[in-house]
């Protein structure tokens, strides 16, 4: 077994201490919440917002949560754009800082943690991230799922469809 390099465990640290212990996060919701960070560097927020989340997913490879989505009808790197445009234009002025997690994402977190419990699962993967934000009322991402007639229980019931399909 290799050892880990001393980059990814800072990076794995940095990750964790940021959005409240990810011990029990798949990979690629790690990468997820990664990316998502990224892409609110790029867009120069001083926030990751779940607009953040919801493009990351959209640019990672397919994992459960895209194939579910897309199984009701939204292929997420078809609205790459739209969701895009979704974060509004908040530059930072002075110095680059790392931004944070804002009360929206650290809601999702929260919320996939409850789902995934709900479901019996002992990890936290993509979907449960989409039902987390699914959840979340108020925000333009969950909204925009919404408008393109993806539900909370839609989506949950694909979810499980397909796991039971990986399961056999």
């Amino acid at each position: 077994m290799t050892r880990p390099s001393p980059q990814w465990i800072k990076e794995r640290v940095s990750q964790d201490l940021l959005w409240g212990g990810l011990s029990v996060f798949t990979d690629r919701a790690r990468k997820l919440l990664a990316h998502g960070q990224r892409q609110a560097t790029y867009d120069h927020c001083h926030v990751i917002m779940p607009e953040h989340l919801l493009l990351a997913l959209a640019s990672l490879e397919p994992g459960v949560a895209s194939v579910a989505l897309e199984a009701l009808g939204m292929k997420l790197s078809e609205h790459h754009q739209a969701i895009g445009g979704l974060t509004p234009a908040r530059k930072v002025d002075g110095p680059e800082i790392e931004p944070a997690p804002d009360a929206d994402a650290k809601a999702i977190v929260v919320y996939a943690k409850a789902q995934a419990r709900a479901l019996g699962h002992k990890y936290v993967g993509t979907e449960h991230l989409v039902l987390g934000m699914l959840q979340c009322e108020n925000c333009p991402a969950p909204q925009y799922l919404r408008r393109h007639g993806i539900s909370i229980d839609a989506f949950r019931e694909e979810v499980l469809k397909l796991l039971s399909l990986n399961q056999s």
